[in-house]
Order: structure tokens, then C-alpha cells, then sequence
């Protein structure tokens, strides 16, 4: 099944190129204008300046929470574009702004999503935290501190799964068939593992990438000037990341629709 996904994503998405560009296209191009605006007007987190801390706080509050509504706002409306094009036909608009009821319902699903995913985290948390503090005799040490990461980290490579199958209730919001996350769990039951391992597969040429990309552009800084290296370094960015967002939601596209697939011919999941 792993195979099958791997593959079927990639050829969504590759044969598929003019739509990925009008879905993702408008969207990447006003996060980055976002981005470039916000920085010029001195909201950089990485560049504070010596205003006085309370006034360079609120200016970071509100620039990372509109920054957060303008990028769940985006990406529900890329997301929603794909679904319903690789699920239902319906192809994106050439400049692609949507945000109706599907990408309102999206949105709400995400958030839903997020949540069941923290709930989880924080149970996890909580009952390796307590098993933690039972061996070392309740005390916190760099010893159990180490323990307690290790731990968790494990717990989250064994969790994975779960979140990917649970993530299968946003294809459905999509294309306006929701399912809760619980029920979400059932009906990609089988498909986890594979979820993860076509993400994992898929994500890590894409890092390797971005970094050929800021060494290439730190060797041509200093041959070229530094504004043409910037536009080059944003355009090449831009479409890596409008490429690697398309794969990974192809990733839940394709497993949604053997999910459904299944569900529809009477299949029962595998264990």
C-alpha cells in the first residue's frame, strides 16, 4: 500500500502541474508579499530593534497572529482546491482566492484536528511524564529529563500513525462528506504506516533541497547583487514549497480515496 501511494501522489501531482500552479500559485505569492511587507515594516522576530519591549511585544503578537490567520486562511483554500479537484473533478480557478463554505468548513476541521492532536500529545505526555517520575523516586533531574525526551520521542514515532489516519478527516471536509477524528481513525485504519513512510520519503529530498538552494545562493551573494540573489532564492523557494505542500496533501488525497474505495465495496479495514 506504501507504494501505491508513494506513486499515485506523485503522479497527481506531477501530471497535474497547471492545476497544482493555479491552486497553490496566488496563495504562495501573498504569503511571501505578506512576509516581505511585515519585515520591511520591522515585525522580523529575528531582528528586534531597541524599541521598548512592551511596544516590540504587541508588534510581535500581532504580527504572529495575523500571520497565523493569513496562512490556516491560505492554506485551507489551497487544500480544499486539491481535494476537490483530485476527489470530485473540479478544477481551480487560474488566480485561485477562494475561501466559501468548503474552505470555512475546512478551516474549523483543521483547528479540530489540531486539538484531537494536542489532546493526545498531552495524554502521552502526562503517563510517560508519571512513569517518569515513579522510577526516578519523584524527583526531576538531568537524568529524568533525558529519560522523559527519549521517551517521548518514541511515543511520538508510535503516534504518527494515528495522526495520519485521523488527518483523513480533512480530505472529507473537503468534499463535503466530514467525519469526526475518531471516525476518521476507523475508516483509514490500515493505512498509517504507509501515510507516514510516503511523507517521510517525500519530505526529505525536499529539505536536502532547500538547502542546496541557500548553499548555491550564499556562493553566486558573492558574484551577484544581493537583491537578484534574494528574488531567486524567493522564486526557487516558492515553487519548492508549492510543490512539496501539493505532495504531501496528495499524500492524504490518494489514502482517502482507497479509504473510501474500501469503505464502498464492503471491505473491512486491515488490522
Amino acid at each position: 500500500m506504501f507504494k501505491a501511494i508513494l506513486k499515485g501522489s506523485v503522479l497527481l501531482c506531477f501530471s497535474n502541474f497547471e492545476n497544482l500552479i493555479k491552486a497553490a500559485g496566488a496563495w504562495t505569492a501573498i504569503l511571501f508579499i505578506f512576509d516581505f511587507i511585515a519585515q520591511m515594516a520591522g515585525f522580523d522576530p529575528w531582528e528586534m530593534n531597541d524599541q521598548p519591549m512592551m511596544q516590540d511585544s504587541a508588534d510581535f503578537v500581532f504580527f504572529s497572529l495575523t500571520s497565523a490567520v493569513v496562512q490556516l486562511i491560505a492554506a485551507s483554500s489551497v487544500a480544499v482546491a486539491w481535494h476537490r479537484f483530485a476527489l470530485l473533478g473540479e478544477r481551480p480557478a487560474t488566480i485561485h482566492l477562494r475561501f466559501g463554505r468548503p474552505e470555512w468548513r475546512y478551516f474549523l476541521y483543521s483547528l479540530l484536528f489540531c486539538l484531537f492532536m494536542l489532546a493526545v500529545l498531552a495524554a502521552v505526555g502526562l503517563m510517560i511524564g508519571f512513569v517518569v517520575l515513579i522510577a526516578f523516586g519523584f524527583t526531576i533531574s538531568n537524568d529524568a529529563i533525558t529519560v522523559f525526551d527519549v521517551l517521548f520521542l518514541i511515543g511520538l514515532v508510535f503516534t504518527a500513525p494515528f495522526f495520519a489516519r485521523a488527518g483523513l478527516m480533512l480530505p472529507a471536509a473537503a468534499v463535503d462528506q466530514p467525519l469526526g477524528p475518531f471516525r476518521a481513525l476507523q475508516f483509514g485504519k490500515g493505512f498509517g504506516w504507509a501515510m507516514v513512510f510516503a511523507f517521510t520519503v517525500l519530505f526529505i529530498p525536499f529539505l536536502l533541497l532547500s538547502i542546496l538552494f541557500l548553499f548555491v545562493m550564499t556562493l553566486f551573494s558573492a558574484i551577484l547583487p544581493q537583491l537578484v540573489v534574494g528574488l531567486q532564492l524567493v522564486l526557487l523557494l516558492g515553487l519548492e514549497q508549492m510543490v512539496l505542500t501539493i505532495l504531501l496533501l496528495s499524500v492524504v488525497t490518494i489514502t482517502y480515496a482507497y479509504a473510501r474505495e474500501r469503505e464502498e465495496a464492503g471491505g473491512r479495514p486491515d488490522a
